[in-house]
Order: C-alpha cells, then structure tokens, then sequence
C-alpha cells in the first residue's frame, strides 16, 4: 500500500511539472457540398483544408491547434439560415467561412449577427448591411457585373438591360440601368444584359437571350462548371468577372500544388478567394489569441484590423466589413 501511494503522489508531481495542453479551437465552414452546386462547396473545402495545414503546422493560432467543422447548405437559402445557429452551438468555433453563392451568403447575413459569430466570406456582397460581424473578401455583385459589361466595350451612361436584379441597379448615377422581366425585350440601344441571378436561372435567361444581339454579362456566382452545362453554347458568348488572382508565379504554384495533392484536381475559379478568405479568418484568430481575447468577439474586434497579402492581393476591410481595394 506504501509503494502505491507512492506511485500516486509521483505521478502528481509529474503532471504538475508537465506543460498544459494547448485548447483546440475551430473554424466554421458553410457551403454548398450536396446538389447542383456541390463543386463550389469542394473547391472551397480544399481550400480552406490547405490555409488550415498550413497554419496547424506554424503551430496553430497563437499556439493552438486548429479544427474544421464544415456544414452543408445545399446552395438553398433556407437551409443556409440554419447553419450559423448549428456552428454557434459549439462554443470552441470561433468564426466562419462561407458561404459559396451569393444569394445564400445574403439569406444568412442576419443570422451570424444574431448568434455573435464572425464570418469571412469569399463570395460577392449585395448591400444589405452586415453588423459588424460578417467580413466580405469578395467585391460588390455590381462591381463584377459593370466590369463584366466595360469588358465588352461598354461605356459609362450607357444603358444595361438587368435581369435578377434589384433596386439597388436603379441607384446607378454613372450608367443607365432597365430591370428586365424574364421573357421582356432587351431595349435595342442596351449595350449589355446583367444575368443578375444565380447560376441555375441565368443559364435560363442566358439561352433565352443568346439570339439578342447584345453582349450577356454575369458575376463570379456564374464561374464554375454549373452555368457552362446549363446555358449549353449560350454559355460561350457570355462575359464572366470575378476578383483576380494578383498572386506572383511562385506563390500561385506553391498552393496549386498543395491545393492538387489535396483535391486531386486543379484549383477552380473559387479556390485563391476561398483560400484568402481562411486565411483572413485564422490570421485574425492568431492575433486575437496573442492579446489574451480568444473570443468571437475578440475575432470580429481582430478582423476589422486586417491587413493581409493573399493570392488576390492585399485584403483589408473598411468600417462595414466590405473589402477597401479590390481587382476583378
């Protein structure tokens, strides 16, 4: 019995004496891993997973590991509203990436202000207000769209022809916007028509209006391989803008090939931002574990203050959590 007590009391002093175990926290990641738009929520995955073992093997943020817990939405902006309650119900989830379409980003915005969870999110903004606690790595929809048109020689005070879109087209002081009906004529004197919706329905208008004669113009929601299989050959002749990769050679190749072993396949149009905005996201976790306020709060306080170089260039964010400088 002596020797017993013995052992116990030595393996006290042994604990005591050992370093503490470091608290695992996580990151939240919401995207569209089932249905017609699963490939968005995969490229994003691998992504994420790269800016993850990546970070884990630096040693974590601020020393502590990091794990992922990444949720399904469907592209369905229904199911989209769920999700940020489902990643607040654990607490050592800290924030969030996601989603992977605009208009399930835009369904959740509320919510992650509700539950008090940051989000950084890599897909286009509309203008709905964020709260403070939803960071967007992406550009404006308008933003996209306007640079898609200019591409296709469209000038300033020139008439769009709009389908999809909302009010916030009619504010435009510097060009001339027509919300379409779907199956309405496009104005003769429209230098381009704005498929302002998400992939599925603009692939509808896009064969609808490949015979117009008018350039056809989409957002980044349009880059990937769900609007090619669906417009078929009116895919071909329509103008896509997303936020460019400003990355130089040997950064690009560096997560090309992390992101390839990883994926087993190349890295698609939502790869560079999905990976910019983890990355976003953990960098402001890191340096909210470094002053002593590991919290949600202590995050979203952490990423107002961002400033980092990622493969789409240099990302901070202005007062409404919208990026300050972006390219398309």
């Amino acid at each position: 019995m002596r020797c017993a007590a013995l052992a116990v009391v030595a393996g006290l002093v042994a604990c005591r004496g050992a370093a503490p175990i470091p608290r695992v926290v996580k990151v939240g990641l919401v995207g569209s891993f089932e249905g017609l738009y699963r490939s968005y929520g995969y490229e994003t995955l691998y992504a994420t997973k790269v800016a993850l073992a990546e970070w884990n093997e630096r040693g974590g943020v601020g020393g502590h590991p990091v794990e992922l817990v990444a949720l399904d939405d469907s592209g369905n902006p229904e199911q989209a509203r769920r999700q940020p309650a489902e990643l607040a119900a654990d607490p050592d989830i800290l924030g969030a990436v996601g989603h992977t379409l605009t208009h399930t980003t835009e369904a959740a915005l509320g919510e992650y202000a509700r539950v008090g969870l940051p989000l950084v999110s890599p897909t286009a903004w509309t203008g709905i207000p964020r709260a403070g606690w939803v960071f967007f790595v992406g550009t404006s929809y308008l933003h996209e769209a306007l640079a898609a048109a200019q591409a296709t020689g469209a000038t300033l005070g020139a008439r769009l022809a709009v389908l999809g879109g909302g009010e916030e087209w009619l504010t435009l002081s510097a060009w001339w916007a027509m919300l379409l009906t779907p199956g309405e004529a496009a104005p003769a004197d429209a230098q381009a028509i704005v498929l302002a919706g998400p992939p599925d329905r603009a692939a509808e208008w896009a064969r609808a209006y490949a015979g117009a004669g008018i350039p056809l113009v989409g957002t980044s929601d349009l880059a990937g391989d769900v609007f090619p299989a669906l417009a078929g050959d009116a895919a071909a002749g329509t103008w896509i803008a997303r936020v460019a990769v400003r990355a130089s050679a040997a950064e690009w190749e560096r997560f090309r090939q992390r992101y390839a072993a990883l994926a087993g396949a190349e890295p698609g149009p939502r790869a560079a931002i999905g990976y910019d905005a983890a990355n976003v996201l953990l960098a402001a976790m890191d340096r909210a574990a470094r002053s002593g306020d590991l919290t949600r709060a202590g995050v979203a306080r952490a990423l107002r203050d961002t400033n980092w170089r990622g493969l789409t260039g240099t990302i901070a964010f202005q007062a409404d959590g919208t990026r300050a400088e972006v390219d398309v």
